[in-house]
Parts: structure tokens; sequence; C-alpha cells
């Protein structure tokens, strides 16, 4: 349990995909009120709303080979190389969203699926 007193929470702006909220709050033993800004995705409807995907294709007599993927992101004006990844859609498990995701970024090469963990516990 937290001795942080958090006395209020202000919504700074909401889009399609992320809020920023401010939270005003205070220290133990210090009656000086501190804020802090945040932000979180609006689509979040449980302890995790998206997946990362690690993955592994393994071939006989190959490396095995891991799977990154290079995509722009405007943020950066530029490209990345990232793991597979998406937003967990209504009504689907984390499960489903790493298979669907996997079949758009490989090209449904993959033919076999092994879950390993699913995170993403919230503070």
């Amino acid at each position: 349990m937290s001795d942080f007193r958090f006395t209020s929470s202000k919504l700074l702006h909401e889009g399609k995909w992320l809020r920023m909220l401010q939270y005003e709050y205070e220290r133990p033993g210090d009656s000086k009120r501190l804020s802090w800004e945040l932000v979180e995705r609006t689509t979040r409807a449980g302890s995790a709303d998206a997946v990362d995907i690690i993955a592994i294709l393994k071939k006989d007599h190959d490396p095995d080979q891991i799977v990154i993927i290079k995509q722009y992101r405007p943020p950066i004006k530029g490209w990345i190389l990232e793991f597979p990844a998406g937003l967990i859609d209504a009504g689907e498990t984390a499960e489903d969203t790493a298979v669907r995701e996997l079949k758009v970024f490989l090209h449904k090469m993959c033919t076999m699926f092994f879950y390993i963990f699913v995170g993403g516990n919230r503070l």
C-alpha cells in the first residue's frame, strides 16, 4: 500500500487512441501538492490492451530466426525495427490478437503457435 495520497485527476486532452491526464498528489509527511502528467490509452479495457510478440521461426537444419519487423512511425518521422505487436480488439483474447498479428506480418506462413506468457499488470 502506498503512503502517497492522490488528491485529484484532471483530463488535459483526449483523442481517439490516447488521453493525457494530470494527477495531483502529496508525499508522505509533506503537505506540498505535487503534480504528474501521464498518458494512457483510451482503448484499455482490462489489465492489458495490446500484445508484443517474440516469434521464433524454426526450420529443420536452419538456425532459429526471431521475427523483427520494419515499420514507419510518424512520431519519429522515420522507420524503426520492432517486434510484431497489436491492439487487442473487442472480444479477442491476447492469444487471438497474437495469432492475428503474426498472420498479418508473416503472411500466413505460420502453422503452429505456442502460448508462452501474457503480462501487463498495471501499477
